[in-house]
């Protein structure tokens, strides 16, 4: 909870790479001080502790709020005296008292605000600029973390698992199954289900394997002296590359690889009995029913691209478009092709396993 009157970030803080952990003290860290040089703590106009840059000009000076004021926290102003090429001093005080005057020789810099100390704070001045800044963490500081970039930092590596839900439609399948029926009513756009898993090898490079579940083509035909039902089922198994394009939490991506499918279709014909003349007479034959059943599988390729926005650290929301080339000939015994094309789209989730 933040009271009134504090700056827990001043607007001009330090713009640094800092990375926070768990802190068991309260740390100043003094950037930018001349090799060769010390620099003094001063909490309260007490002088409690010094320190010596290393080979970046950082330095750092622990010191315990509890036993300079006797409270656990206080609300504190801070000040930077340069008092020559080797001697920096930073002043910690708190808001209710007055820092003491500068030393004959020192110029001194105001920090503008009032900080939060507590019993893990670390302040991170900065010695050496014009304007003294601030950078204050609940916590501790890892000087040397990257910075963010800004643009690609957002979106996870690793493994991410999805799953999703869409419409996907084959080129050729219901045509084919009518064939030339006089009639002929069914619908090959329905539910199709995915899922999946990525393996982010860095933001802009993955690689990916999918299950795909289009639903069943159906076609029920008439035609001169017959009657047919047709059932066309799929499932479609995808292994290839993505490559991303990171923007903030979104990433654009477009995917290609192979897929394997296995296919089932049964094609129940009813025949009706008919009538042929045979030497001027009319015979009857009699109709009946016919069923064809065919298994294929076999290799094809596929493509697409997508956009996924990133609104937890963990979680995501995608969209895709994709066109798979879907190619085998029978197995089982069977004898027969496939060979058309499945069209897409597809929406879901993400999810990042682990860290």
């Amino acid at each position: 909870m933040v009271k009134t009157g504090r700056l827990l970030v001043i607007a001009a803080a330090l713009s640094l790479g800092l990375q926070a952990g768990v802190a068991t003290a309260q740390t100043v860290i003094a950037r930018k001080l001349p090799a060769g040089s010390t620099v003094e703590l001063v909490v309260n106009g007490v002088k409690i502790g010094s320190g010596t840059p290393d080979a970046q000009g950082d330095a750092r000076v622990p010191f315990d709020v509890q036993a300079q004021t006797g409270k656990t926290e206080m609300d504190a102003t801070v000040h930077v005296d340069e008092c020559s090429d080797t001697l920096r001093r930073v002043l910690v005080a708190d808001r209710n008292q007055a820092p003491p005057v500068p030393e004959p020789g020192c110029s001194r810099k105001d920090v503008i605000g009032v900080f939060w100390v507590k019993k893990v704070t670390t302040l991170v001045v900065d010695t050496g600029s014009p304007n003294a800044t601030v950078f204050l963490r609940q916590g501790s500081v890892d000087l040397n973390a990257k910075p963010s970039s800004g643009r690609w930092d957002e979106v996870p590596k690793g493994l991410v698992a999805y799953g999703g839900v869409g419409l996907s439609k084959y080129r050729d399948a219901f045509g084919l199954q009518c064939g030339d029926a006089s009639t002929c009513t069914g619908d090959d756009s329905h539910t199709t289900y995915l899922a999946g898993g990525t393996l982010w090898l860095s933001p802009f490079l993955g690689v990916d394997g999918a299950w795909i579940k289009p639903a069943g083509v159906n076609a029920n035909g008439t035609g001169s002296g017959y009657i047919f039902n047709s059932v066309f089922s799929s499932h479609l198994y995808t292994l290839g590359g993505k490559v991303g394009v990171p923007i903030g939490k979104f990433r654009l991506y477009g995917q290609g690889g192979a897929n394997y499918h296995r296919s089932h279709q049964t094609v129940t014909q009813t025949i009706d009995d008919i009538t042929i003349p045979v030497n001027g007479v009319n015979e009857p034959v009699r109709g009946g029913i016919q069923t064809l059943d065919l298994k294929t599988g076999g290799w094809g390729w596929q493509v697409g691209a997508g956009l996924e926005a990133w609104i937890k650290p963990s979680i995501a929301v995608f969209g895709e478009a994709s066109r798979a080339h879907v190619h085998g000939e029978g197995i089982d015994g069977g004898y027969g092709t496939v060979d058309d094309y499945l069209n897409a789209i597809l929406f879901g989730m993400r999810y990042k396993i682990g860290r």
